[in-house]
């Protein structure tokens, strides 16, 4: 396992944040649900998100030669981002990315997907799926299953699997159910990449909880013990589809890039993982990026340039190969 980057036990050997890192450190807003998540307050959250999260989407597509679109592939809700930049064809290889955000919120236009289809070229196809409670366990799943069914059927270029933790832990989930089919039909991807997965729905422990109040992002307390109850509906989590970490990948050879950071509330978990991919055979690298938080990409800063660049050449080389 190769471990590109720093992480929380390397801080001293960290070059500074930028100016921009320390002011999103600074001035995030608390990390927290205030409402319950039900039926009638839901939406209201989710709302709040999108109103949140609309002026950092609308610049990255300003900053960032990619157009738009909304399509269906067989039934399956699909939204394609294209580079202005890069004009692809069917034959082309292309990423499927499944967006973020506690399996209650997101959108699946954000800051990494936008960034991904700029700064790599391919077309992205981004898969929709229902949020909880509205949508819970083992749902999501399935959608994301067969959205990826849908996307890759028939395309003759190689797909990279690009996901966002809520949206990691789907995209493990799915390439467990590929590797114990027998239908060829759906291809595995050519290489995986996947930012803060959310490998484990158990309830965090204090070894898991050492970031806990210095990831300005994502926290336990007030948020991921309302959010994951809500998606598991009172499911175990014990089973790997819901927390892919239990899992086996035994036979998945395909070259996997874990992404986290210092800060990033999920980085035990991201770590363990890596781990028991490693001990399971599957080829992996890990990016630890000192200082920074969960998901950190979403925020436009000189390391969320330095990260996707890494990514870059994580994909460019693992397509050429």
């Amino acid at each position: 396992m190769t471990r590109p980057g720093l992480g929380a036990n390397d801080e001293h050997n960290a070059e500074p944040l930028s100016e921009l890192a320390e002011a999103m450190l600074a001035s995030a807003p608390p990390a927290s649900i205030p409402v319950p998540l039900n039926a009638v307050f839901s939406p209201v959250v989710r709302a709040l998100a999108r109103r949140r999260n609309k002026g950092a989407i609308a610049d990255a597509l300003r900053r960032n030669r990619v157009s738009v679109r909304n399509t269906d592939h067989e039934g399956s809700d699909v939204t394609e981002l294209i580079s202005r930049d890069h004009p692809r064809t069917e034959d082309d290889d292309y990423l499927v990315y499944v967006h973020g955000g506690a399996f209650v919120v997101g959108e699946p236009v954000d800051s990494i997907s936008i960034g991904l289809t700029a700064s790599t070229g391919l077309t992205c196809f981004s898969l929709h799926y229902g949020l909880a409670p509205g949508t819970r366990f083992p749902s999501s799943l399935h959608q994301i299953e067969k959205a990826w069914d849908a996307v890759t059927s028939g395309r003759s270029g190689r797909p990279v699997l690009v996901a966002t933790s809520a949206g990691a832990n789907l995209a493990l989930g799915v390439l467990q159910q590929l590797l114990l089919r027998d239908d060829a039909a759906a291809p595995l991807p050519a290489a995986v990449v996947l930012f803060s997965p959310a490998a484990d729905l158990h309830e965090f422990d204090s070894a898991r909880l050492v970031n806990e109040g210095l990831d300005p992002v994502v926290k336990w307390h007030g948020m991921l013990d309302k959010a994951l109850p809500a998606y598991l509906d009172g499911h175990d989590p014990d089973d790997p589809r819901a927390s892919p970490i239990m899992g086996d990948f035994t036979g998945l050879t395909v070259p996997t890039l874990l992404v986290t950071a210092g800060r990033d509330l999920l980085r035990p978990d991201v770590l363990s993982l890596a781990r028991r991919l490693e001990h399971q055979g599957v080829p992996i690298e890990v990016d630890d990026a000192a200082g920074l938080w969960h998901a950190y990409q979403q925020v436009p800063t000189p390391e969320t340039a330095a990260s996707l660049e890494r990514v870059r050449r994580f994909v460019s080389t693992h397509l050429s190969a």
